[in-house]
């Protein structure tokens, strides 16, 4: 059975989007105790209301995934269910969008035994843009690149680096979130 857990607002933090009405933090679901789930130990982060992503799209969704790294031991227990789930790529090399991704794919990285490159986003007049610094950039050339990120949403920051993997000869050989 599912139940309704208590729940308190926690700081407003919207990084790289625009909150336009009033935000509110959902009520926390979780289960029975014999029903184990990484969002059970997670901290709270979801709020609805009106908000613009980095995308220009605009939702009634906002995850405010700061609070995904608050807790070092949860996230190092969430890298390691995705890590067990992404061994079958064979990955050489792991990269991540900064900030956020960055966070998720070096834990990733380290569980895998594959290096660990981060992408940092670039203003542009349209979308998105993700830049792996040059020296970094040169060591991906026929190797076997995987993205990692906290959250795929529209997925503009995980295409940008695509596109920023391809470019430097890498081979793209999968795709991953914690959400």
């Amino acid at each position: 059975p599912v139940e309704v857990g208590q729940w308190q607002p926690g700081p407003v933090v919207a990084s790289q989007s625009r909150l336009t009405g009033t935000a509110r933090y959902h009520p926390r679901v979780t289960r029975a105790a014999d029903e184990t789930s990484l969002e059970d130990d997670s901290p709270h982060f979801v709020r609805t209301g009106h908000f613009e992503y980095e995308s220009t799209d605009h939702g009634d969704t906002w995850l405010t995934l700061e609070l995904l790294f608050v807790d070092p031991q949860w996230l190092r227990r969430a890298a390691e269910r995705l890590a067990e789930r992404l061994g079958r790529f064979s990955a050489e090399v792991v990269c991540g969008p900064l900030p956020g991704g960055a966070l998720v794919a070096q834990p990733v990285a380290e569980m895998l035994g594959a290096r660990f490159v981060y992408a940092e986003r670039r203003a542009r007049a349209a979308g998105a843009e993700y830049v792996i610094p040059p020296a970094a950039r040169a060591a991906l050339a026929g190797t076997r690149v995987l993205i990692v990120d906290d959250v795929i949403n529209a997925g503009s920051a995980t295409a940008a680096c695509a596109r920023e993997i391809r470019s430097a000869r890498g081979e793209l050989v999968g795709a991953a979130s914690l959400i």
